[in-house]
């Protein structure tokens, strides 16, 4: 980890389930702050699966490509990819995916 204790970096403001008065202090001083634990109860954590994702908006066609140059684009569905992630041997992570929807 770096240390910035000499660097002329501002140390961050922690907070664990600020107020709003506290979150607001910082952001009219322009502290930067960080706050610990803020997604814990956000319901996304455990429902967005890549089971949930394939019900809701598998069906949807998304445009992919795979070079730099974008010029190999393929259609397919939003389930098809999301079984690509998840099964194929070695995945090629450069597969970019163009605007969803």
């Amino acid at each position: 980890m770096m240390n910035f204790s000499n660097s002329g970096y501002r140390k961050c403001a922690e907070f664990t389930l600020p107020s709003a008065e506290e979150v607001f202090t910082c952001m009219r001083g322009r502290v930067p702050f960080v706050i610990r634990g803020g997604a814990e109860r956000w319901v996304a954590k455990t429902k967005w699966t890549w089971d949930y994702f394939q019900k809701k908006s598998g069906h949807h066609i998304i445009k992919v490509f795979r070079s730099s140059n974008g010029k190999d684009n393929k259609y397919i569905s939003i389930g098809d990819y999301i079984d690509y992630i998840k099964y194929a041997d070695e995945p090629d992570l450069c597969m970019a995916v163009f605007t969803l929807f």
